[in-house]
């Protein structure tokens, strides 16, 4: 970023270490201009291989990575998450999320934009991160697609009015942050109040809620975010879609990560970014069989329905991303 300092944030637990190295390692060889590429350590602390170092040394970017320690507070809600969700349907969803926006804050004071992304993200293009500086906007992010896809319009309005809260509702697995907005702004502070009372009732969603950490985030943000077109961060929900075959940044959301795939929900270009990843990064192989998208294909009919819904589901948020930017 020409005259901004910028910084790329991961979290991970020892679980997702791997899978972040990987996601890391996509940002590296596709982003032109020099970046500091931080790993904070949820728990655990493992050093990042050698060759993995000199890899990202070698493209011109600057690796920070090691244990980090936060707040008491924040770890005593993150116990709880653990202790409420860790036998649920969504027991993948780690409670290393809770940190996210300590994190955030932790770099706040040394960078002008700091983009957050989950360690379950592969990247394939140039971010040009050059292009978002200098919005006015606490942070940048892209609409969360599931939540408009699978929930009623009209009642999802009614119960966020009921709460006083935005229903316009972005997945928190990218974001970027305008860091003199977030200190500014107490932006930390607001977020460990939301995540309390979140803890009491969740304003988007009636059922038991596992998403504490993207709720707060919402919720923090109170409709002050920059919408980012879809190809910022397409989640799962739109898999074999042509949004999801092009996607600049592809976020492999549920239990299922890129790096134990199943033939049919990996395509070609799956299989070839991780494969030259493992061959430049030294990284470990992933791990998957791959019949040439051949399954894949097949399965892309099975589900012909769905994904026409899902395509016509992100045209609509593209479209409203495009009409917000317009003014």
């Amino acid at each position: 970023m020409a005259n901004r300092k910028l910084a790329i944030l991961y979290l991970c637990d020892s679980n997702y270490h791997e899978l972040t190295l990987y996601s890391l390692a996509s940002i590296a060889r596709a982003h032109s201009a020099p970046l500091d590429l931080h790993m904070m350590q949820i728990g655990y602390s493992r050093l990042v291989p050698p060759r993995m170092q000199s890899f990202i040394a070698g493209l011109g970017h600057r690796l920070i990575a090691g244990p980090a320690s936060f707040p008491d507070e924040i770890t005593v809600l993150a116990q709880q998450h653990r202790v409420r969700h860790g036998d649920g349907y969504h027991a993948y969803v780690s409670d290393t999320t809770l940190y996210r926006s300590c994190a955030i804050e932790a770099l706040a004071e040394d960078y002008d934009n700091i983009l957050y992304m989950d360690g379950d993200i592969l990247n394939f293009e140039n971010l040009h991160l050059d292009k978002l500086a200098g919005f006015s906007e606490l942070c940048a992010a892209v609409f969360d697609l599931s939540f408009a896809v699978d929930f009623d319009n009209s009642a999802t309005r009614d119960r966020c009015r009921s709460h006083n809260v935005s229903p316009e509702y972005f997945n928190a697995g990218v974001i970027l942050v305008n860091a003199a907005k977030w200190r500014s702004s107490g932006a930390l502070a607001h977020y460990m109040e939301n995540l309390v009372r979140h803890s009491s009732e969740c304003p988007y969603f009636s059922s038991a809620c596992d998403r504490s950490d993207q709720c707060a985030l919402n919720m923090t943000t109170a409709g002050d975010w920059q919408r980012l077109p879809v190809t910022w961060n397409l989640q799962a929900t739109a898999l074999h879609t042509q949004a999801w075959a092009t996607a600049m940044n592809r976020h492999y959301t549920g239990a299922r990560k890129f790096l134990a795939w199943r033939p049919w929900t990996c395509d070609q270009r799956q299989h070839e970014l991780l494969h030259a990843i493992s061959r430049e990064s030294g990284l470990p192989r992933a791990r998957g069989i791959y019949d040439f998208g051949l399954s894949y294909r097949l399965n892309a009919m099975r589900r012909a329905k769905r994904v026409a819904q899902l395509e016509q589901a992100i045209l609509a948020l593209d479209r409203k991303t495009a009409s917000i930017a317009d003014g």
